[in-house]
């Protein structure tokens, strides 16, 4: 499975800033444990990124959106799951369209 994840944000701030030391959401924890690739999103997904490799998750760090979409149309083959969550505001889901057009037989 590949997830796709950045920042949470609780009003104007995000999580990690929210609750000091932690990196990921308790979702974010769960998918990543079941990840095989986690593409974290964001330019304040760095920390987060960073915690996965020391884990031992393949972690690619994405800034913007388009990276994150050439990344996938590169990568994502028939039969891969790909699971996205993050806060509304870092809008998945307009890279989500993006990739489903970038891919063939979409």
């Amino acid at each position: 499975m590949i997830f796709i994840t950045g920042p949470l944000y609780s009003g104007k701030r995000t999580f990690a800033q929210t609750l000091p030391g932690k990196r990921l959401s308790d979702v974010q924890v769960l998918a990543a444990d079941a990840a095989d690739l986690l593409v974290a999103y964001g330019p304040l997904s760095a920390a987060m990124a960073e915690a996965a490799r020391q884990k031992g998750l393949q972690t690619i760090h994405c800034q913007a959106a388009e990276e994150v979409v050439e990344y996938l149309r590169q990568n994502v083959r028939p039969g891969d799951v790909v699971l996205a969550k993050a806060s509304h505001a870092m809008k998945l889901d307009d890279v989500l369209k993006q990739l489903y057009a970038a891919l063939p037989n979409a």
